[in-house]
């Protein structure tokens, strides 16, 4: 089909991201993380909510704790703190 050196026409790309919090973020009308940060009254965490939104930062910390960030959405959504988080975060592979 292609021959060696040939530029294919597409790329395909997956992305893992916490559908959890994506949820409950629709369910609340809300759309950017940046616009998540500004209602908690936190916008200067936009990049650790994003990286918990990635699965590339765990809801608990090694030792079994719920983060703060956790707790704090968490108690935005109203929600059990399981709804945010229930699988590990995703190592990369680069």
């Amino acid at each position: 089909m292609f021959e060696k050196g040939d530029v294919q026409d597409i790329q395909v790309e997956f992305k893992i991201r916490n559908n959890l919090i994506l949820t409950k973020m629709r369910e609340q009308r809300i759309s950017t993380v940046i616009e998540l940060c500004r209602q908690m009254g936190s916008p200067g965490r936009q990049l650790s909510v994003g990286k918990l939104l990635n699965m590339t930062l765990t809801a608990k910390t090694k030792g079994g704790e719920w983060r703060k960030l956790a707790l704090d959405l968490a108690e935005f959504f109203g929600c059990p703190r399981r709804v945010i988080q229930r699988y590990p975060a995703v190592e990369l592979v680069r």
